[in-house]
This record gives C-alpha cells, structure tokens and sequence, in this order.
C-alpha cells in the first residue's frame, strides 16, 4: 500500500526531476587562463606653480607623469546553463597584476552573473549583475554578463591608472505584444567606489536607473520607439575634501547629487525603401541638489536618411537643431547632426562616422559635471590578413565645450560658470593572432593625447597591452 509519506517523497522528486524531463537543458564550463604585459607612460605638460591668468593663480597644478609596468595573470572560468525556457551564465576571471617597477602585487575581479526566463511566450524576465576591480576605466565598461553591452557610464581616462572597484546590477522585464511590438521596465543600479583615495581619484558614487521602453509598428512603412529615463546619482567627496589641492576646502562641491531626466522617440518610415526617413527628438534635464551646480535642459531634434546602395555599403545622413538652456546663463541655439558610412568587404571593414550632438556628464568619475557640446569623428580599419591573422585600426578626434563651476568661487555661487574646451586624438591598432585551435595572442597600441584649456589637464598617454591566451570548452553535457 503506498503511504502519504512516499507519495509525498515521489511529488519532492517529480518537481525537481520535471524541468529535467519537460526541458532539456544543455550545460556547458569554459576554462581559460591569459599572461598579459600592461604597459602605460603618461607624460603631463609641465606648468608653472605660479602661473597666473587674468591676475588669477591656476588652481589645477599638472600631475606627476606616471609609468605603469604590469605582468598580468588572469584565470578564466564560465560556467552556462540553458533550456527553452531558460538561461544562466555565470563568469569568473580574477587577475594578479604584478608590478614590475615597485615589485608589488595587485589583485583584479571580474565576475559576472546572468539569467533569463520566459514567464510566458510573449513574457521574458532577466537579470544580470557584473563586478569589477581594476586600475583601467574601460574595464568591464563594453563587457556585460552575457557578453551584451550594459548601460554602465564609461568612466574618465584623465584620472589616468587608479584603482576602482565597481558593481553593475540590472533587472528588466521584456514583453512581446505584437509583431516588432515591445515594451521593457528595466532597473539598473551601479556602485562605483575607490581603491585609492585623493584629489585626482574617481568619485565615489551609487546610480540609480529607471527605464520604460516601447517599440510599435503601425504598419509595413511606419513604426515607433520610445524611451524614458529617470536617473538619481549620490556622490560621496570625503576622499577628495580631505585631499583637495584647493586653499579653502569649500570650493569643492562636497555632494553634487543630482536628478537626471532622459527622453528619446523616433518616427521611421519605410515606404521608399531602400530609404529609410526617420525623426527623432531628444530631451536631457539634470536638476543636482546643491546650488553649487546649474540645472539645464537640452532638446535635440534630428532628421536621418539611411540607405543601404549595395549589400556591403549603407550610408546614413542626417541634420537637425538643438537648444541648451543652463539656470543663470544664455539660451544656446545651434545644430546637430551625423554622417556616416559602412563598407564591408570580403575580408575588410571600412567605416568612417562624424557626429555633432549635445550630451551631459555626471558620471565618468571626475568632478566635471553638466552639459557637453560635443564633435565626435572617428575612422575604422580592419582587415584578415590571413586566416587567422587579422589587424585592425582606429583614429578618432573628440572636441568637447564644457562648462564647470569656476575655479577659485565659492559653492554657493551657481552663476559663475567657466566655459573651456578639451580636445582628445586617440589612435589605436592591433594585430590578432589564433593558432592550435584554442590559443590566441595579440598586441595591441594606443595613443591618447589631450589638448585642454585648464591649466595642468594636457597629456600624451602610451598604452601598450600584449597577450596570450588559451580558452576551450572543457565539460559539456
């Protein structure tokens, strides 16, 4: 006779044996381990320390040039798990960075957790939550969990090799309700804190993101999308109060929290096709807690003609007007627009891209905050040398018109505004080489130099990054 015990065991097990049986799931663990050479010089222009402008004393002294010599050993190991329902990746790849000048030992994280599930066929909920120490700002920045690009804000490259540790967490919520219909509520929350603490440290600050996303179609020649953001930044400036090169601590804004409003919606028509006529409309509002920044608004409004001429060459071209208004000062009137265009090739990629917008920064890690009028132009190159030899190339120049609070006012002085500009040129190349099936190397070069119009911000920056690595699929079932 079956007693209520066992048939209580059978249900334990049936509930955990039935996604087994209804759902086959495919798991998989990937090892890896990389040696790297990180090499970095960065040489500041040198001031005076009594330099004067205007009867006023320069209160941005240069840095120390700085030198930066690593042997860096990374283990790699991802672990993914999948059904038809179902997903979940999680990825581990500490690093030991050893310090060839200093002879010191430094240890990095990169680990990164990700999943999804669908609720119903028209109903998708994922997760995903990546952490990062390092001492370079692009890390872990274009890396999500699942390997897609996340919203985390790009930090500075001016407060040059300072360690940082940072965790990005995200949650969304995708529903399909008609064909190219969907509509995603997303949260994002990232924390960035410092290793090291002092005046050209990154800001330690907590974001948080709300964001509601709809596509619609209409028809075969019309269809929408809609985008709306709300981000509230809390800063901590503890570490750079204590360490502030300024005579009187008070000129360093100590909170700078702030409220960020982001609104974007593009019209697109197909009927021409292949012309494709879009208009979009763009609105960014930063409203900061202190009087020692300025609120503003900008709205930006484009018309864009893409084309696709041949199957590897599509051009697009576009133009618009933009208005910038910042509390205290003159309405800006002035234009926008990008031009771009894509070639590829059978073993060769061309792309070439200028753009003209406005943008705001709150959250690259310095202490610049506001609106950016930004010229943005950069040229692509790569090419298969052989087949498993491939270069690739980059230039781009980056004109930015900033406005800060002025050096030497005080914080409760909203009106003062410093207008200055900072001019970037970057040039990178690489060379990628695969061989024996799972191994790889690569050496990679980039140049930065920065042109600025405060006192003690120019810098030629070398960077040099050599690798090696092996990683393979080592357990499947």
């Amino acid at each position: 006779m079956i007693t209520r015990q066992a048939l209580r065991n059978a249900g334990a097990l049936l509930l955990i044996l039935a996604p087994e049986a209804l759902f086959a799931r495919s798991n998989s663990v990937t090892a890896g381990l990389s040696m790297s050479y990180d090499y970095n010089d960065r040489e500041y222009e040198a001031v005076s320390d009594d330099l004067t402008i205007d009867g006023v004393t320069a209160a941005r002294i240069a840095e120390e040039d700085d030198t930066y010599s690593r042997v860096v050993v990374r283990p790699l190991i991802y672990l993914v798990s999948k059904s038809k329902l179902d997903q979940f990746g999680l990825r581990a790849a500490p690093a030991v960075r050893y310090d060839l000048e200093d002879s010191d030992t430094d240890v990095d994280a990169l680990f990164a957790l990700s999943g999804w599930r669908f609720i119903t066929k028209s109903w998708m909920v994922k997760s995903s939550d990546t952490f990062v120490r390092s001492d370079h700002n692009t890390t872990g920045t274009e890396e999500a969990a699942d390997g897609e690009e996340n919203s985390t804000p790009e930090l500075s490259p001016d407060a040059g090799r300072k360690r940082f540790w940072r965790n990005t967490f995200n949650i969304a919520s995708d529903h399909i309700y008609g064909r190219d219909q969907k509509a995603i509520l997303g949260f994002d929350y990232v924390v960035l804190r410092n290793d090291d603490s002092g005046e050209s440290s990154y800001n330690d600050y907590d974001m948080y993101q709300f964001a509601v996303k709809n596509d619609y179609r209409f028809n075969a020649y019309w269809d929408t999308k809609a985008d709306l953001k709300v981000v509230r930044g809390e800063f901590d400036n503890n570490d750079r109060l204590t360490a502030a090169a300024e005579p009187d601590p008070s000129l360093v804004d100590s909170s700078g929290d702030l409220m960020e409003y982001h609104a974007d919606a593009i019209l697109t028509n197909r009927f021409f096709r292949p012309n494709n006529i879009s208009l979009s409309y763009n609105y960014i509002g930063t409203a900061y807690d202190e009087t020692s920044r300025n609120d503003g608004d900008i709205h930006q409004s484009r018309l864009t003609w893409q084309r696709d001429f041949l199957e590897r060459l599509s051009a697009r071209l576009g133009a618009g007007v933009s208005y910038e208004k910042t509390e205290e000062q003159k309405a800006n009137w002035g234009g926008n627009g990008i031009a771009e265009i894509l070639y590829t090739m059978e073993r060769s990629s061309f792309r070439l891209s200028v753009e003209k917008r406005y943008d705001v920064d709150n959250f690259s890690g310095t202490e610049e905050r506001g609106f950016i009028d930004v010229w943005d132009a950069s040229l692509g190159f790569g090419h298969q040398l052989l087949e498993d030899v491939k270069i690739d190339a980059k230039v781009t120049y980056l004109y930015e018109d900033r406005q800060d609070r002025a050096a030497n006012t005080s914080a409760d002085d909203a009106t003062a505004l410093e207008e200055y500009n900072k001019n970037y040129f970057i040039t990178g190349v690489g060379l990628h080489y695969s061989f024996w099936q799972d191994y790889s190397a690569g050496i990679n070069y980039t140049f930065t130099r920065l042109n600025s119009e405060r006192i003690g911000e120019d810098y030629d920056d070398h960077r040099l990054l050599l690798t090696i690595s092996w990683e393979t699929e080592v357990l499947n079932w």
